[in-house]
């Protein structure tokens, strides 16, 4: 991967019934605590209308290295830690390389 390209995580999270709020207030809180010069350029949580415990999180990173640096960093473990109990099975997630962004054409 050279350093133009950017990384991409595509995640499913399943909560257990009725806990996708509070799933959604931690996935929020990991970004928060992986603080501004973290390397992620954007992210999304979307709630799915026809599936009440279900998350999808995108995500879009400068580099895998950034990503891998932030995901893994203390503060934001502490938090996934957090989310363990709310979920009904573990995330399911895809990596991929960006190869177009709207707004941030490299």
């Amino acid at each position: 991967m050279t350093d133009t390209e950017m990384f991409s995580v595509y995640a499913r999270v399943s909560a257990q019934p009725n806990q996708r709020d509070a799933v959604i207030e931690l996935i929020k809180e990991a970004v928060r605590a992986g603080g501004d010069s973290s390397g992620l350029v954007a992210y999304s949580i979307n709630a799915p209308i026809d599936d009440p415990d279900s998350v999808w999180v995108t995500q879009l990173w400068v580099s895998k290295d950034a990503h891998d640096a932030t995901t893994r960093s203390e503060p934001v473990r502490a938090v996934s830690l957090q989310m363990v109990s709310l979920l009904a099975a573990p995330p399911s997630s895809s990596y991929g390389h960006a190869v177009h962004t709207n707004g941030f054409d490299r």
